[in-house]
């Protein structure tokens, strides 16, 4: 699909016209079905062609067979830095395979193994948009990583975790997401909630 999208025309028709990812792929990637409130929400940044062009752009900035070489540079000092970084703590959150999963036994294996000072924790069954299927687990997770007993075991909090009245406002959580280096920004998520 992917290639698809990188492809001049193809992609402009996929994403610009027919608006792949938010009316496709995006309910076709979640074990949770999506209410309309939902895909409303998704769909509110997206109403025209014009606005689409980043969701156009993306796939085509993803570092595929080698290119674009800036992007695979950038993915390589990355690398470089979750190895050489152990003064850093670091939180993957692992997830039983669900529709469109990208991270299976092999990439787990290989973070567990090349990432320095990495905790791994399962979340539950979930699809590609795990926050919309385990908004719960993974705000639980967070929560525990900068709990006093993580501190005091000697990890340092990343992050800014805010607690009021039984929520966790997540404020620049960065995790690692299955395409090593790419990077995706943590949301609002409800413990106890539906974080959505």
């Amino acid at each position: 699909m992917f290639e698809s999208f990188r492809t001049p025309g193809v992609g402009e028709s996929m994403i610009l016209d027919q608006n792949v990812f938010i009316e496709q792929a995006l309910p076709a990637t979640v074990v949770t079905a999506l209410t309309d409130e939902d895909m409303s929400a998704y769909r509110r940044p997206y109403p025209t062609p014009e606005s689409r062009l980043p969701l156009l752009q993306w796939p085509r900035e993803l570092p595929l067979d080698g290119a674009p070489a800036d992007v695979v540079a950038r993915v390589e000092a990355y690398d470089a830095w979750l190895a050489d970084s152990p003064q850093v703590p670091k939180l993957l959150l692992t997830f039983d395979p669900g529709p469109g999963t990208m991270m299976g036994p092999a990439v787990i294996e290989w973070s567990a193994a090349n990432i320095a000072s990495l905790d791994i924790v399962g979340c539950g069954h979930a699809g590609h948009h795990a926050p919309e299927d385990q908004p719960e687990a993974i705000a639980a997770a967070i929560v525990a990583r900068g709990s006093p007993a993580a501190d005091s075991a000697g990890r340092r909090r990343r992050g800014r975790l805010r607690h009021r009245q039984g929520r966790v406002d997540i404020a620049r959580i960065w995790l690692p997401s299955v395409s090593r280096g790419r990077l995706v920004r943590g949301r609002r998520l409800g413990v106890g909630g539906s974080g959505k």
